[in-house]
């Protein structure tokens, strides 16, 4: 049956009315210098199908969770902060199920500084994450996360996690002086994946400055991990790196321990990587030795390994 005109006119308001639901959001400035104006307030009075921005300014006091939202910006134009006040006991940023962007801010304290769960999408850029008491200060977990520009530093354990599936991408972040009761920088557990690019990781405590278990995947690209308390990259059950200098030079150097630790059937590419100068006597150690990695007997800058490599067969 043909569509009539008034048909046509009903059909295109539907339309234009399913656009504007979901891209014209509220723009909201927050002050929390102010007694009156708080982050989770705006969010709360916020609708989560459309595409919103909070501005903040100030020193922000408190807890916020972000739930069910389909896009939602929150931006720091002048170094706003975002300080933990459940005693350290609960998480500074949760976003669950959402597709946030936050850029810009100090954020202090808590168990967690920020939390990308429930098959978030979460955008950190330029912020600065210190001072959690809890396990990690960035928790990715079964969602997809992109870091760039980023300080993650002087937190009590890890500097990030990613679990239970969880994609991380990094760009130009720093992982410092995490006191790593586990791992210090980062530890992916379960599956996690990391690519990380001209990223540095450096003087973190614990068993590695990168921990990978439990088939984990990490790559990285142009990147440097040096001069934390023990080894630099730790690769265990079943967990796999590839080393990449594309952009500039993979730098695993001046750790305590081996530069990268390959356990318990794991694997390791080098790439044009320079792993020297470790103090654990071996800048990549193979454990056991056979079938563990391809590359560390040729390019890794000259370290030492006690890697022994088939004779035959590539990795792409």
């Amino acid at each position: 049956m043909p569509v009539t005109q008034s048909q046509k006119v009903f059909l295109m308001a539907i339309a234009v009315f399913t656009i504007s639901a979901y891209s014209q959001g509220a723009n909201v400035k927050v002050n929390c210098n102010s007694a009156t104006s708080t982050i989770s307030g705006a969010v709360k009075a916020l609708k989560p199908d459309e595409s919103s921005t909070i501005e903040v300014s100030g020193h922000c006091k408190e807890n916020v969770l972000i739930q069910g939202f389909e896009r939602l910006t929150l931006i720091s134009n002048s170094a706003a902060t975002i300080t933990d006040v459940s005693g350290g006991l609960g998480t500074v940023v949760d976003i669950e199920d959402s597709h946030v962007t936050l850029q810009g801010f100090t954020i202090n304290g808590g168990d967690t500084a920020v939390a990308c769960g429930s098959a978030s999408v979460c955008y950190l850029t330029g912020n600065t994450v210190q001072a959690v008491v809890g396990q990690e200060a960035v928790r990715v977990d079964g969602s997809h996360a992109f870091l760039a520009n980023n300080i993650i530093q002087n937190n009590a354990d890890r500097g990030m996690t990613i679990k239970d599936g969880a994609v991380v991408s990094s760009s130009f972040d720093i992982f410092q002086g995490n006191a790593g009761i586990t791992a210090g920088g980062i530890t992916l557990i379960s599956g996690g994946y990391l690519v990380a690019g001209s990223s540095i990781v450096k003087n973190n405590g614990g068993v590695a400055g990168i921990l990978a278990t439990s088939h984990s995947t990490v790559r990285l690209v142009s990147c440097t991990v040096s001069d934390n308390s023990e080894d630099g990259i730790n690769l265990r059950g079943s967990s796999e790196a590839r080393f990449e200098s594309i952009s500039g030079p993979v730098t695993v150097t001046g750790n305590g321990g081996s530069g990268v630790n390959i356990d318990d059937l794991s694997f390791a590419l080098f790439q044009g990587a320079t792993v020297t100068g470790n103090l654990g006597g071996t800048d990549v150690l193979c454990n056991p030795q056979f079938s563990a990695t391809r590359g560390a007997l040729t390019d890794i800058g000259g370290g030492k390994t006690n890697c022994v490599e088939p004779a035959k067969g590539k990795t792409p």
